[in-house]
């Protein structure tokens, strides 16, 4: 059990700025502490420092945290909520900013998606807040934090700091990277808010430490956290009881072959329920691709290959349903969606088992480093009175639903609705181009008395974009039917309250 921390920093003088700090740190900290101030006039890099510090100060019961003497701790009792943390966790290394993926390039901060944790920072004149992710109800897994805050657990870190980088740069990457690589857990929290007194400016000489890193480390990078999906079962079904469904299973598809290929064959080897066809939409592939159609689909009796000169989710998706489709249930899917278990029976059990009060059914679907992409959609109003869609649980790694439960809405990129319902609610909008069809037509459905379910039983892969035109003005073709969707979600339905806002306006 860590009862103590030791709170190191390196300065170049020993004067009363210094002094002032030391008191930051203990009107704040909270815990029993020791604050071990190094006057080093640039004769030793802060690795050397560090390790010093971790040679010379080691005890049982002790934490170390290393942090720059140009911040403010805004978080009252910040001590305590960390020992807290490495007392009731198996984390050994914690930090208040970080990333899940380090590049080809070494610079943490890179790929935008992957960064987490808040920091305040000023340059005298203004403050402004850093927002690397929202904040977090748990310590997020990466692959290295910001060194202005690092939090090590003495005892189970492999590595100390590597004393090869030196001066005062990139001492913090390669620590963390070398004890990544050796098993160590390094995590971002934003319970411990900080104000930082710099602008984060980097140099020439940061710039030879992050080249000497990507020469040591070439043949690790890129360097991304993968995890392993937590509280995956596999539930057997009885598919003899379904023999009533026939299920049409829709595809809108060009130029990608084989991330469409793998789709369809994880819905072969996967799917334990046969009652189904499968119906290509292609929306104006080449000719080698079509060939591809005919080698490998063209003589199975389970598929249908439909053929566009255009693209409109909607359109194409409603096309498909009057005119090809044969099936009493539907399910639209994304051609770049890979079944993890036996998705398709799984919902389809769940339908049959709850009746005609079923809207849509949706699943659980994960990024390919096995992080939550979608387990539902929230609707709702943001502080300036916009509204915003988007999945729940995004990026989540654990602590997430498995169940199966009413929710607003799912993803048009794996959602089943019967063919009743889907004509019922009016299809999809053909006004959308990429975007909202699939929304409105789970709130067209809520407007008609059904409801909604997410299987988070039922688990499968979305390589999302991949598959997606990227077009900066797709919302421009929204025009008067984003404002319809303020409307579905205006409701005095009490049994709702907790899924979305009543939007007034």
């Amino acid at each position: 059990m860590k009862n103590f921390i030791n709170v190191v920093y390196s300065t170049h003088l020993d004067d009363d700025y210094n002094n002032k700090f030391d008191l930051i740190i203990s009107n704040s900290i909270g815990v029993k502490h020791k604050i071990i101030r190094y006057i080093n006039k640039n004769t030793h890099s802060l690795a050397e420092v560090y390790n010093k510090a971790l040679n010379e100060h080691n005890k049982k019961d002790s934490i170390f945290v290393f942090v720059h003497n140009d911040i403010i701790f805004k978080t009252k009792n910040w001590g305590r909520i960390l020992l807290n943390k490495f007392n009731n966790s198996d984390f050994d290394i914690i930090g208040v900013a970080g990333t899940k993926k380090i590049g080809n390039d070494g610079i943490w901060w890179t790929d935008k998606l992957k960064l987490y944790g808040i920091v305040e920072h000023t340059d005298g004149y203004k403050d402004w807040k850093t927002t690397f992710s929202d904040s977090l109800n748990r310590i997020e897994e990466v692959v290295a934090i910001d060194g202005v805050f690092m939090a090590v657990n003495p005892d189970t870190i492999i590595n100390k700091f590597d004393e090869s980088f030196k001066g005062f740069h990139f001492y913090d990457i390669p620590f963390c990277v070398e004890n990544y690589l050796d098993g160590c857990n390094i995590g971002v929290t934003t319970d411990i808010r900080i104000l930082h007194k710099s602008v984060g400016m980097v140099n020439d000489k940061w710039d030879l430490n992050r080249i000497q890193f990507i020469e040591k480390y070439k043949n690790e990078l890129p360097l991304e956290v993968n995890y392993e999906i937590k509280d995956l079962n596999y539930p057997k079904i009885n598919v003899d009881k379904l023999d009533k469904y026939n299920l049409s299973i829709i595809i809108p598809t060009k130029n990608n072959f084989t991330v469409l290929n793998n789709c369809i064959q994880s819905i072969l080897t996967k799917t334990s329920f046969k009652n189904y066809e499968i119906i290509i939409a292609d929306t104006g592939s080449d000719d080698e691709t079509k060939r591809k159609y005919k080698d490998i689909y063209i003589f199975h009796d389970k598929f249908k290959i439909v053929y566009y000169n255009y693209y409109n989710f909607s359109k194409i998706n409603n096309d498909v349903v009057k005119n090809h489709a044969t099936g009493n249930m539907l399910l639209f899917i994304n051609d770049d969606v890979e079944l993890i278990n036996d998705a398709i029976s799984i919902m389809l059990n769940h339908y049959h088992n709850m009746g005609n009060v079923v809207g849509t059914i949706g699943c659980r679907l994960h990024y390919y480093d096995n992080s939550i992409q979608h387990n539902g959609i929230i609707i709702g109003l943001n502080s300036e009175k916009k509204m915003v869609v988007t999945h729940r649980n995004l990026n989540q790694i654990d602590r997430y639903p498995t169940n199966f439960r009413e929710v607003i809405a799912s993803t048009g990129a794996f959602l089943m609705v019967s063919l009743d319902r889907f004509k019922e609610a009016g299809m999809f909008n053909e006004n959308y181009i990429e975007c909202f069809e699939d929304v409105e037509l789970n709130l067209q459905l809520i407007k008609l008395k059904y409801n909604n379910y997410i299987a988070s039983d039922a688990v499968a892969y979305h390589y999302e974009s991949l598959s997606r035109r990227k077009n900066e003005n797709m919302n421009e073709n929204v025009g008067i039917d984003y404002k319809k969707l303020l409307n579905f979600v205006k409701t005095d339905d009490s049994s709702r309250k907790n899924q979305t806002l009543k939007i007034e306006y």
